[in-house]
């Protein structure tokens, strides 16, 4: 089977898939399916807008919003 060759753009946007779909995966395994919703592909970042009870021990300022941002660099 032949692969298909991606465009630095096209790899970037694999990975932020591949990247999501494993923190999908792994909130479910977690107990924590509820939060999926929480995080959204946006172009080439992984954003994620933090509900006040997500983490145990510490309570969390309204509206946070965290971005995971991805870029491509060449060597």
């Amino acid at each position: 089977m032949d692969k298909k060759e991606l465009s630095a753009q096209a790899t970037k946007a694999e990975f932020v898939k591949s990247i999501h779909h494993w923190l999908m995966n792994t909130l479910k395994q977690n107990g924590k399916e509820e939060y999926s919703d929480c995080f959204t592909i946006e172009g080439s970042s992984i954003m994620c807008q933090l509900p006040a009870d997500y983490f145990n021990l510490y309570s969390i300022p309204a509206n946070t919003k965290i971005e995971m941002k991805f870029i491509s660099k060449k060597s």
